[in-house]
């Protein structure tokens, strides 16, 4: 039986997990990128990682010909709650890196982005996509805005595992969701010619996490393709992603026990494990040879994982809470 310590897997290094998001003072104020960047600081760790929310009782005004840019905190969901407003004057901007999203949290608040005074430059940066003052209705009727343009789901995860019945357990994740009727689950045997399996109802508008999951009943021996297909109430639809799974009469993985602290299980090839937190990002990952393993997870902070196991045409995931 091997043991994996976390602790020397991460070569000692201590992993910070962000429980809370960062939120601005309630009230009607205006601030420059200075006092942003001290509340930051003072009251987020100076990590955005999490997201930064306006509440529904704040009403923020950007100082005059000033600029929020954010691009220094990486990818950031950015948050407008209820009646909450972010107010522009003059020549504002506000700018978001690659990867970070604007979501207003009541679509039906108009003034969740607002103009004051008059201003030629007044605009939003997420990324290489520009929106302007004149386009600020359209984002609030949307619910938000990313890098891409109007932000019809934010997904944090579509992934599969085989059941000991041979079928395919697909499960997926978002963590915002805009004008989201359904998702359509997609089925192909040879990676080209694809049909509708199954459908799955959406959350409208929502800025919580959320999990889908839907079982395939009889997908094909060998190679399976499988794609998610995201509605608008509109009709307006995208593919988010497409995964491949295999299947095979000869099972990888088996699961031993699972506690609070620790996982153990037994894999027949060898395989790799990564451990994520629910932001997505990587908090452990490593090679595994066949055989019986148990992983420590004592020295995880309190929150949600997601553990991935996988090889070449298999995976299995397995949701931790520490």
């Amino acid at each position: 039986m091997k043991s994996l310590s976390l602790a020397l897997l991460f070569n000692l290094t201590i992993i910070s997990v962000l429980s809370s998001q960062c939120i601005l003072p309630s009230g009607s104020y205006s601030w420059g990128l200075s006092e942003l960047n001290s509340h930051i600081t003072s009251n987020c760790g100076g990590d955005l990682s999490a997201g930064l929310i306006i509440p529904t009782d704040a009403v923020i005004t950007i100082q005059n010909n000033d600029a929020w840019d954010l691009t220094v905190y990486g990818s950031v969901p950015f948050t407008i709650l209820g009646n909450g407003s972010l107010e522009f004057n003059g020549t504002d901007e506000l700018t978001l890196s690659l990867g970070s999203s604007l979501v207003i949290e009541n679509s039906s608040n108009t003034i969740a982005l607002k103009e004051s005074g008059v201003g030629t430059n007044i605009r939003i940066s997420i990324g290489a996509t520009t929106f302007t003052g004149d386009q600020f209705a359209v984002i609030i009727a949307s619910g938000g805005a990313n890098q891409d343009g109007l932000l019809p789901i934010e997904l944090l995860s579509f992934s599969s595992t085989v059941n000991q019945q041979f079928q395919v357990e697909l499960n997926w994740e978002t963590l915002t969701e805009s004008n989201n009727s359904h998702f359509d689950i997609e089925y192909s045997s040879d990676g080209f010619n694809f049909e509708n399996i199954g459908t799955v109802a959406g959350a409208g508008n929502s800025i919580h996490y959320r999990t889908y999951d839907f079982l395939h009943t009889s997908p094909n021996k060998g190679i399976n393709y499988y794609r998610l297909k995201q509605v608008d109430y509109d009709g307006n639809f995208e593919y988010v992603e497409t995964i491949v799974q295999e299947i095979s009469t000869s099972v990888f993985f088996e699961l031993k026990y699972q506690t609070y602290s620790a996982l153990s299980f037994d894999i027949k090839q060898s395989a790799k494990l990564e451990i994520f937190n629910l932001a997505g990002k990587t908090v452990a990952t490593f090679s595994l040879r066949a055989g019986e393993h148990v992983i420590n997870l004592s020295e995880l902070q309190s929150g949600q994982y997601i553990i991935r196991i996988h090889k070449k045409g298999a995976q299995k995931i397995i949701r931790i809470v520490r």
